[in-house]
């Protein structure tokens, strides 16, 4: 048999590989897509991986600086230096003023006035009742002092030396032109000289040696501390000390019943010895 060729066969032939072409270029661009689109992935998938890797180490580095942080908690550190004190200019210093306390002036009573040696006076004559002041008035502690004491007694006050026997028999008195008061004071403590002489004198006379205070002398006293207690003498018990003063003799230390007096008696002002 003979093959009979068609027509236009060879325009077929022609059109079958223009598809062909077609066809394999597709299928290149298909395939250069795939690898672009596998590249493009393997990109991505690197990025990301770099990005979390990334991120995995900046966590690491918080942690650690974290960590360094608690342990820097429990570490105490020195104290910050002081700062200097910085004096504000033309600042005004005050001055510090020193504040003297002042003291109660102490009451000094004269008993040399009319006064109160009439209201010593009347004392005097209620010296032998039970409710009448009971009243001891002691020399100075120191020997030298008392000697001195003594001897203003004598000389201006007119204090004079006797003997009592132990009934209060008056055995011996110096003699003295004065009235004595009803208080009798026992000898305490050193004599002068010349008393030491006249008690040699009295030597053979059983008793106790005693002290003669003028009447005038013993009321100025309890009149000053009549004013001192406010008329309420009666039934008391008054101490207080001789003293010698810038040349005069005054009773210090004066309690009553047991309670401190901020108070003085001057007994003689001057007086040369």
């Amino acid at each position: 048999m003979f093959a009979i060729k068609a027509p236009g066969s060879k325009t077929l032939l022609l059109g079958n590989a223009s598809k062909s072409k077609k066809y394999a270029l597709l299928l290149f661009c298909f395939c250069i897509g795939a690898l672009l689109t596998a590249l493009l992935i393997r990109l991505v998938s690197f990025s990301n991986a770099t990005q979390t890797k990334a991120k995995e180490q900046i966590n690491i580095l918080e942690k650690k600086q974290l960590i360094s942080a608690m342990n820097l908690v429990n570490v105490e550190l020195p104290p910050p230096p002081e700062k200097p004190a910085i004096e504000a200019p033309h600042a005004k210093v005050s001055k510090a003023i020193n504040i003297k306390t002042v003291s109660r002036s102490k009451r000094s009573v004269k008993t040399d006035q009319p006064k109160i040696q009439a209201i010593g006076l009347a004392l005097l004559k209620k010296a032998d009742q039970q409710n009448s002041p009971d009243i001891q008035i002691a020399l100075p502690q120191n020997p030298g002092h008392q000697i001195k004491v003594i001897q203003v007694l004598r000389q201006c006050l007119g204090v004079r030396l006797g003997k009592i026997g132990a009934s209060g028999k008056i055995l011996a008195r110096e003699q003295n032109k004065s009235l004595f008061s009803p208080y009798i004071r026992l000898v305490e403590g050193r004599l002068t000289q010349q008393e030491q002489n006249i008690v040699n004198q009295w030597r053979q006379l059983p008793g106790s040696i005693v002290r003669f205070y003028p009447e005038l002398a013993d009321a100025g006293v309890l009149g000053g501390l009549y004013q001192l207690v406010n008329g309420e003498i009666e039934n008391t018990k008054i101490t207080g000390e001789y003293s010698l003063e810038n040349g005069g003799l005054k009773l210090i230390n004066i309690t009553i019943n047991d309670q401190v007096k901020t108070a003085e008696l001057v007994i003689a002002q001057t007086c040369q010895v």
